[in-house]
């Protein structure tokens, strides 16, 4: 896998193209009606896109969420620095034009301010080689400024459907053998006519869910052979900004994951200079282990 590879398909760095996808898939809703109801398992960015556009729409939705928070890998916190800092998904990979499509509503003026890189002064070290940002996989990139994509749904999306999240609701077993489907969790089987699935790739790989019947045999092979790494991010603060925008490394061999460090406030209103590490894989043991 490559570095451009790496960048693009890392859900942490980013949550572009999966929003897309579920903007285009929800798009045609004539299957559905308004006497319908979906279930949507997991109340991250996938999901929680899936339950506003179905809501416009008309569509009774209701969304699942283990855990007892939304947001998924969108994560931010607000007591490093005088910025808001991602600690989970973090650069905008697509077009800004994206966030129009998530709202779906010209009435909305949406206030997100979003920098690009500067391709003739940013640059990009790689084992000590100066190379260009787009040579690691920064090309159409953008930096949120004073926001997140936590904070990009908490304004937009979250208000309009946050009564329809139950937390703390773990889904054990999906019954789809009948018209509708049906839904285990801990405390009762809840009925829909249909179900979006959105929670992580790796929930799915560990078997946290049992299907009936089973996955059709393409989808389950699908599922088995995605990469999915466990890793961490780091935010370190030096008096004065030495480093580049991007330091990037050559992992050898490529399965054994990625790194990176990264101006963390490039762009943002402030005189802090705080650098941020991004590492998956098994290169990301060691400062796991510290």
């Amino acid at each position: 896998m490559t570095r451009k590879e790496f960048v693009k398909m890392c859900g942490l760095l980013g949550i572009g193209l999966p929003v897309m996808s579920a903007c285009g898939r929800l798009s045609d809703s004539s299957r559905l009606s308004g006497t319908d109801k979906v279930l949507i398992i997991g109340a991250g960015a996938a999901g929680l896109t899936a339950a506003h556009l179905l809501k416009q729409k008309g569509i009774t939705v209701e969304v699942l969420e283990a855990s007892g928070n939304h947001g998924g890998r969108m994560k931010r916190t607000t007591d490093f620095a005088d910025f808001p800092i991602p600690t989970g998904a973090e650069w905008l990979h697509t077009e800004k034009s994206v966030l129009n499509d998530i709202v779906n509503d010209s009435q909305v003026k949406i206030d997100i301010t979003t920098s690009p890189y500067d391709f003739e002064v940013d640059y990009a070290l790689v084992e000590g080689k100066r190379v260009n940002l787009k040579e690691v996989g920064f090309t159409i990139d953008q930096k949120f400024i004073g926001a997140t994509w936590f904070d990009f749904y908490e304004r937009y999306v979250v208000p309009g459907i946050k009564e329809h999240i139950r937390y703390d609701t773990v889904v054990s077993a999906i019954d789809y053998n009948a018209d509708q489907v049906s839904v285990t969790t801990a405390s009762e089987i809840l009925k829909a006519d249909r179900v979006i699935i959105t929670v992580p790739v790796k929930v799915l790989q560990q078997g946290a869910i049992e299907f009936s019947p089973a996955l059709p045999e393409e989808k389950a092979s699908a599922i088995k052979e995605v990469t999915v790494w466990g890793g961490c991010k780091a935010f370190i603060e030096f008096s004065e900004c030495f480093y580049p925008t991007v330091t990037g490394f050559d992992t050898k061999p490529e399965t054994a994951g990625h790194r990176l460090y990264y101006d963390a406030a490039y762009g943002q209103n402030t005189k802090r200079n705080i650098q941020g590490l991004f590492a998956v894989g098994s290169v990301a043991k060691p400062y796991l282990s510290r």
